[in-house]
């Protein structure tokens, strides 16, 4: 498993609740605009994606 970086790791919980908040904030627009119902499923998805983007700096930065 890929490891997430010092100052991620450092912050993470504070970047989660932002993006939590991000989610409930525009959870009416989603609705309505694609017409999903299951929004408990794509809260989940976007938070597992959400930890792929927090351990993709520390990637980038083992490429170069």
């Amino acid at each position: 498993m890929t490891k997430i970086h010092p100052f991620y790791e450092a912050h993470r919980g504070a970047m989660e609740a932002a993006m939590c908040q991000r989610l409930d904030l525009a959870e009416g627009m989603l609705r309505e605009r694609t017409q999903l119902s299951d929004m408990d499923g794509i809260r989940q998805e976007v938070m597992d994606e959400f930890q792929i983007v927090l351990t993709a700096d520390w990637l980038l930065r083992m490429a170069n």
